[in-house]
């Protein structure tokens, strides 16, 4: 093929999803199910655009070589560690459990050990790329099941490495035919000289005068250090993507991975463009048409299957049901990752060809489903919580729940004027404010100004134990009525006895009682109103003399 014809197809795949990719944007269902339905009707097996699987796998390899590189200098031991033990423990045992489920289904369908192995490790990453776009878009990402999400996604993209291993050592194990495979050491020695180069010598060359007044230098030498270490990785015998990651990895570590994460990510976006337009292509859409049935039963089981074995990884560290059921939804499906792991075994001959059509199948076609899949999850969650646990325990999950996630936070009861106003000051002061309020129509409001909302009665101590007092920054009273005040102030004390209370007294003989009770400081309405009158007084007499000044002769 001519460079020409190359180009020609190039523009047509990204024509093709970039029109696609605009409708799907426009209905929300996320322009990436568009790119990859642009990839199924321009393949070599639909309208055939572009005929040459090479070119295909080819495109394909680079857009994840770059995706992943791109993921490499977002990881770093640090967003490990934010994420939390629970989260660390919950996304370990999804993946392992999701291999064994996966495993003993393949054994179960006639496959042999090590094909069925390769089939659970395939299975068990999900799509960074369309989760993460979701849950985005739907302002989710700092939601519970987002945050377990996005946690899950993250030690995915960590196991990339010791799964290809993995799939690297089952397909050379598979192989009749002795072939050169790198060995451990091989591996080690590759990894350490990479780690010398981009560490050492990379951000010096970053640090040159050049570089600071050229801005297409630093995104020159991102290319080429994405390309080397993919190539890298190709001439060691593994996976050119994995050399990628790790080059990305390796960088997540100097003091320039937001400068190369900037440079790179109009690349990113066009490569990964490209890359989910030759997942696409990769579907056989004859082939999906005669095992229709086959694909339909194939994905339903996959997403019902991984559902399931999300959750059963993600229940036991201390994640409500609500919460674990909506991100075991949300990851049900198969992402760009197990396409790697696919190559790796189909390269390797682990896999036969109608295995990796079926799988290819219904990859492809999961994730073109996931998108609705992810918006929907936290309402199928609730529905399903409802059916699974009793109604008294789930409340109690979900109250034990928001406790564990109020830490730093102010409580503001009522949420008349004053108490609206006192939210909006501390949300633009980036505070967490937990409103409570006895009007249901009135709490309802309180999203909307930044603040997590609770129906009841603040002078009920059984109340007051759910807000967790122990943890907050402060308790906000701008209750109108001094007696409903001082009695929350009163079995506040008790709760939390160095927690800072401040109080709003309409008169000021209230004002005393107020403070005997327990209030730290006390806002004397009155006392407020007449030095705010008093000052906008002065300030209209200091303009009206101003004015004579300026009008004297």
């Amino acid at each position: 093929m001519d460079g020409w014809s190359l180009l020609l197809e190039l523009v047509a795949v990204l024509a093709a999803s970039f029109f696609f990719g605009a409708i799907f944007e426009r209905i929300r269902l996320g322009a990436v199910v568009g790119y990859l339905l642009a990839g199924v009707l321009i393949g070599p097996f639909a309208l055939g655009v572009v005929q040459s699987m090479d070119v295909v796998l080819g495109l394909a390899e680079l857009g994840v070589a770059l995706l992943l590189f791109s993921t490499g200098l977002e990881f770093s031991p640090y967003r490990l560690r934010k994420l939390g033990r629970s989260t660390l423990k919950a996304g370990t045992a999804q993946l392992l459990i999701t291999i064994l489920f996966f495993t003993v289904i393949a054994l179960a369908s006639g496959l042999e050990w090590r094909q069925s192995l390769a089939v659970g490790m395939i299975v068990s990453v999900s799509s960074t790329a369309i989760v993460l776009r979701q849950l985005r878009e739907r302002g989710e990402l700092d939601a519970p099941h987002g945050k377990l999400s996005l946690g899950i996604l993250l030690i995915q993209d960590v196991a990339l490495i010791p799964l290809v291993l993995g799939m690297t050592a089952l397909a050379s194990r598979a192989e009749s035919d002795a072939q050169v495979r790198p060995t451990p050491v091989a591996i080690a020695g590759m990894i350490i000289v990479a780690a010398v180069i981009l560490t050492r010598f990379l951000p010096r060359a970053l640090r040159s005068q050049a570089m600071t007044t050229n801005r297409e230098l630093p995104i020159l030498l991102g290319v080429v250090t994405c390309a080397g270490a993919a190539y890298a990785a190709h001439w060691m015998g593994m996976s050119p993507s994995l050399g990628a990651f790790i080059a990305g990895m390796l960088l997540a570590e100097t003091s320039f991975e937001h400068q190369i994460r900037s440079d790179v990510a109009p690349l990113k976006a066009l490569f990964g463009t490209v890359f989910f337009a030759s997942v696409g292509m990769l579907a056989d859409v004859r082939w999906i048409a005669g095992h229709l049935w086959l694909v339909f039963t194939a994905v339903v089981l996959l997403l019902v299957a991984k559902g399931l074995s999300n959750f059963i990884g993600v229940r036991p560290w201390r994640f409500t049901t609500t919460v674990s059921i909506a991100a075991a939804l949300s990851l049900a499906q198969v992402g760009e990752l197990g396409f790697i792991l696919l190559q790796v075994a189909g390269r390797g001959g682990l896999l036969d060809q109608p295995t990796i059509q079926l799988l290819t199948s219904v990859i492809v076609v999961s994730m073109l489903v996931s998108p609705l899949l992810v918006v929907r999850s936290p309402r199928i969650a609730r529905r399903l919580a409802r059916w699974i646990v009793p109604p008294r325990r789930l409340a109690r999950e979900e109250i034990e729940a928001q406790r564990a996630t109020l830490q730093g936070h102010f409580v503001v009861a009522g949420f008349g004027t004053a108490g609206r106003t006192a939210t909006k000051v501390l949300g633009e002061a980036q505070y967490q404010v937990l409103v409570v309020d006895l009007d249901p129509k009135i709490v309802r409001t309180a999203p909307e100004h930044g603040a997590i909302a609770k129906v009841g009665d603040a002078t009920q101590t059984d109340l007051l134990l759910e807000l967790n007092l122990n943890s907050a920054r402060g308790l906000i009273l701008a209750i109108p009525d001094y007696r409903s005040a001082s009695l929350v102030i009163a079995h506040a004390r008790q709760i939390a006895p160095e927690l800072p209370i401040v109080a709003r007294s309409r008169n000021h003989p209230y004002a005393e009682e107020l403070k005997q009770a327990g209030a730290d400081l006390v806002i004397g309405e009155e006392q407020l109103l007449g030095r705010r009158l008093g000052e906008e007084a002065a300030r209209l007499a200091h303009g009206a003399i101003d004015d004579e000044v300026r009008d004297a002769p």
